[in-house]
């Protein structure tokens, strides 16, 4: 009688044990907004300013979880400031495909992230163009 209390008690206090570790190492485990915001932070401290093309440069990546929008800063050289005030009409339309093609981002875009892609003048510093890739446009579903 005594070996069956002692067994139970056993069993509940193993449980209990279980249960305590289970949450303690959910509490310690990031969440994916705050895991994105240091990824992005972490990104542009190790690789920021990269030229990703001639005269495009990657300034930083930064996520904004209240928004929950993962912004790419870009600055851009006279003459491809030019180009993109050319070519406005069909930017957002690149940059979305650019987006559903892109499967580096596949668990972001999964959480439904939208894209922000903001290009400014190298020269004086001003917004050239800007655009917002929300998660219905690239496929989404939630």
């Amino acid at each position: 009688m005594l070996e069956g209390f002692y067994c139970r008690f056993i069993r509940k206090r193993a449980f209990l044990i279980a249960l305590i570790l289970v949450g303690l190492t959910t509490a310690c485990q990031e969440s994916f907004d705050q895991s994105l915001e240091r990824e992005a932070r972490e990104y542009t401290n190790r690789h920021c300013p990269q030229e990703v093309e001639t005269g495009t440069i990657l300034d930083s990546l930064v996520y904004n979880p209240q928004k929950r929008e993962l912004t790419y800063f870009y600055s851009i050289s006279a003459t491809n400031e030019c180009i993109f005030k050319e070519k406005t009409p069909l930017l957002h339309e690149l940059l979305k495909q650019r987006t559903i093609n892109d499967v580096t981002f596949k668990d972001v875009k999964d959480h439904g992230v939208a894209f922000r892609y903001l290009y400014q003048s190298e020269e004086n510093g001003n917004v050239v163009y800007q655009t917002l890739i929300k998660a219905q446009e690239y496929g989404w579903r939630n």
